[in-house]
């Protein structure tokens, strides 16, 4: 279990192309994508579940990643959404995954949100 939150830690770290949660992926949208496709692994989906079981299990798993670490202390919005395990699971949902990938990738190339 460790080993597969391990692997969808660094999926999530990877995560932003430019910074977003520190990765270095070519774009967001393919970061994004490869996290999507990381957590839509039955086993990782499982792991994710258990992770957002409830807040200490959570809170937990931000302490041990830099990336979300660190976002959360930066950013009021992703804090609130790291400190509930419902909204975070939401977030971590493959689909939302892709749907801010595109949102990134469309407001990095100047076309707010006439490009979705």
């Amino acid at each position: 279990p460790k080993a597969v939150i391990g692997k969808a830690s660094k999926a999530i770290g990877k995560v932003g192309g430019d910074g977003l949660l520190g990765g270095a992926e070519d774009s967001a949208a393919a970061a994004f994508e490869n996290t999507a496709e990381l957590f839509s692994e039955p086993d990782i989906a499982d792991q994710m579940a258990g992770v957002c079981a409830d807040q200490e299990t959570l809170a937990a798993f931000v302490e041990s990643n830099d990336a979300l670490y660190d976002l959360s202390e930066n950013n009021p919005i992703a804090a609130e959404l790291m400190n509930d395990p419902e909204k975070f699971q939401t977030m971590m949902e493959p689909d939302n995954l892709r749907a801010m990938g595109e949102l990134t990738e469309a407001m990095e190339a100047g076309e707010g949100l006439e490009g979705l």
